[in-house]
């Protein structure tokens, strides 16, 4: 669907910035959500060569994860909830 820089530096670039957004608790939903994707499509680059049962159990356990973490926020202690709260 991408050609192979692009995909590659899109990528990169989710599996720096997302996780970074993770821990510090800023945009944890939108963060959460692009872990879902690139782990998605890293599962299915796996699936064309040999994707092995514990592969694909980390896989569904981080994308079952990052899901979670993209519906519902990361809580009651995320700089996303300060910040919230800090305009009430």
């Amino acid at each position: 669907l991408l050609p192979p820089a692009l995909a590659a530096y899109m990528g990169t670039a989710g599996e720096l910035t997302f996780p970074v957004l993770l821990v510090l608790g800023l945009a944890t939903r939108f963060a959460g959500a692009g872990m879902f994707v690139v782990n998605l499509m890293a599962a299915l680059s796996l699936m064309a060569d040999d994707f092995s049962p514990a592969a694909q159990a980390q896989h569904t356990l981080w994308g079952v994860l990052a899901l979670l973490i993209a519906l519902w926020g990361a809580g009651r202690w995320s700089v996303d909830a300060l910040l919230l709260n800090r305009g009430k």
